[in-house]
């Protein structure tokens, strides 16, 4: 696989994506809502270098699942294997069909297998996204899995051609500013369109399922849509938005970060979301080491975790 960063080559990318006439999310940061037309997508412009995200599925008005209006693409992702050469190397031995690689500036390539003929709804997608996951999982431990966060129909890929921008902490985890209040840049990285090959022919992708049809999901997980999963601050209690505006007491900071995490998740955020939405909303914190916080956002969403996973289970 080689560098195909070319307007050419990045124009091709979106025509394998999406149909003429098509919207989806488009934005620089991971909070990004709104929508734009694929057509009015410029890769000569400016402003599109500065763009990291866009939803891998066409959407209408917002950026949320029941906003879907095609349900074609998947996101397959993979952080915890370091070596993006490994990363390539099992997709191959998995024999996985795909569309499009792009690498995200970091330390994942996001592949993504865009079929030719797309699903009729969001239950059909889901179930073949676990399908998916089920299947270039088996057998990996833990620590090498690939990313399941990435099965909802409108979740945020890279950009090719994009920049991935990060920004310096300091030892308690807090973000430096500079002298004007600019958040001071560490690092910026092109995200490179590493290989395209186009939409995935029905029978190849059927006879790749099916090849692993021991590992298909039961229907029954599908019976109810899983609720949206998508960063909403418009959900957030109205203690939540208080608390993080007039300050926490400071004897009883954990449980009440706890329980401000547990809202955020409750309200579509992923970890790493609510982690830098308290980072950015949260006031009078500055004597209590942000490290700390951190620590207790990831044990209340590692707690909820558990829980739906025994739930699951219970069900089953």
């Amino acid at each position: 696989m080689m560098n195909l960063t070319s307007t050419m080559m990045i124009r091709k990318f979106y025509k394998i994506l999406f149909d003429p006439g098509q919207t989806t999310c488009f934005s620089e940061t991971a909070f990004g809502t709104s929508v734009y037309h694929i057509d009015s997508i410029q890769e000569t412009y400016p402003t599109y270098s500065k763009l990291m995200y866009l939803s891998v599925n066409s959407l209408h008005t917002h950026r949320y699942d029941s906003n879907v209006t095609c349900y074609r693409n998947f996101l397959i992702e993979n952080d915890n294997i370091k070596d993006i050469k490994e990363q390539i190397a099992l997709i191959k031995k998995l024999k996985m069909p795909y569309s499009t690689v792009t690498f995200s500036g970091s330390k994942s390539l996001h592949f993504i297998i865009s079929l030719e003929t797309p699903l009729q709804d969001e239950s059909m997608y889901r179930y073949i996204a676990d399908w998916i996951h089920n299947i270039i999982n088996d057998g990996l431990p833990e620590e090498m899995q690939f990313d399941s966060k990435t099965k909802n129909p409108s979740r945020f890929s890279r950009v090719p051609g994009g920049t991935n921008v990060k920004y310096e902490k300091d030892v308690n985890g807090e973000l430096i500013k500079d002298s004007k209040g600019n958040l001071t840049v560490k690092s910026k990285t092109t995200q490179s369109l590493i290989d395209l090959k186009g939409r995935v022919p029905d029978e190849v992708m059927e006879a790749w399922l099916l090849a692993h049809e021991h590992l298909k999901p039961t229907i029954k997980q599908y019976d109810e849509i899983i609720p949206n999963d998508v960063a909403n601050p418009l959900l957030l209690k109205k203690w939540t938005g208080y608390l993080l505006e007039n300050g926490i007491h400071k004897g009883k900071r954990n449980t009440s970060i706890f329980e401000i995490a547990n809202d955020l998740y409750q309200a579509g955020f992923q970890v790493e979301e609510a982690i830098k939405y308290i980072h950015d909303e949260a006031k009078h914190l500055e004597d209590f080491p942000f490290s700390e916080v951190e620590t207790t956002i990831r044990s209340a969403y590692k707690g909820r975790e558990r829980n739906i996973n025994a739930s699951a289970k219970n069900s089953d």
